[in-house]
């Protein structure tokens, strides 16, 4: 969501939602092509973030 409202003349009110990664789907978020080591392993992959929600509000004038 995206919306402005003016509150006076001089004066607004912009808000903002941002969902990411909505369905919580496992991803990989990067990939090593010279890995690290975990516990004598290679790690090729990094995992995405799991769902999270950003609300924000700006206020112009």
């Amino acid at each position: 969501l995206n919306k402005t409202i003016e509150i006076t003349k001089w004066l607004n009110v912009r808000g903002f939602i941002t969902v990411n990664n909505i369905t919580d789907k496992l991803y990989a978020s990067s990939a090593f092509i010279n890995p690290d080591y975990l516990n004598g392993k290679p790690v090729y992959l990094e995992a995405g973030l799991p769902r999270n929600v950003i609300a924000s509000l700006q206020i112009g004038i």
